[in-house]
């Protein structure tokens, strides 16, 4: 094993997103006319898959777009609510620092990720490929593996669900779950990833 690129995630994953879009989330229902979301019971939600999260809250997948920029748009007007997780900017500074590259894919808008990065870690990121669509991971993934000239089986990559799993294979790329984001590690178990990371700095052990 002798992984040289890093593939991550943003939301749940780099940086702790989940508190505000919890507390975004009654004024996206009621904009977008959907059922709120019920906050009590946010280990269940966390074992349920997108498609199922989807099904639940009878979001139909048309909205998904408009209901992802509104909450970019939320986002950005609120970015210093926004944190990395802890030790993630330690993770990109050794990574670098040993030649590994490392590309960040995510759903979020690229002025949301930049700016919780800051200009410092965001200039040690080689590829950013943002505004992905909720099922469309996977195309992102296989073109940061074209464009880096990387094989395979050296790149790694690295979310918090199990959308995230799944694209990963899809595009033929070893991947890890990480359990501080979204969803259960129990669920993540099921699906197999190569590795479960429960903190940070684990993820460098394996490069």
């Amino acid at each position: 094993m002798c992984y040289r690129l890093l593939i991550i995630d943003f939301d749940g994953t780099l940086a702790d997103t989940l508190p505000f879009m919890l507390s975004v989330s009654d004024v996206l229902a009621d904009r977008h006319r959907l059922p709120r979301l019920d906050k009590s019971n946010m280990q269940f939600l966390k074992g349920l898959n997108a498609a199922r999260f989807m099904k639940m809250h009878r979001i139909p997948f048309w909205k998904v777009p408009l209901l992802a920029s509104d909450l970019q748009q939320m986002m950005f007007e609120n970015i210093d609510q926004i944190r990395l997780f802890e030790g993630m900017d330690r993770l990109i500074r050794e990574l670098a620092l040993n030649g590994v590259r490392i590309a960040v894919v995510s759903s979020n808008a690229l002025r949301n990720v930049r700016r919780v990065l800051g200009e410092e870690l965001a200039s040690l990121v080689d590829t950013f490929e943002c505004g992905v669509s909720m099922f469309g991971k996977a195309e992102k993934l296989a073109r940061v593996l074209r464009d880096s000239g990387v094989e395979a089986r050296h790149a790694l990559s690295v979310g918090d669900e199990v959308r995230d799993i799944e694209a990963a294979r899809a595009a033929g790329i070893p991947c890890a779950a990480v359990t501080w984001g979204f969803s259960n590690r129990d669920v993540l178990e099921q699906y197999q990833p190569n590795h479960i990371f429960d903190e940070a700095g684990q993820i460098s052990t394996v490069f």
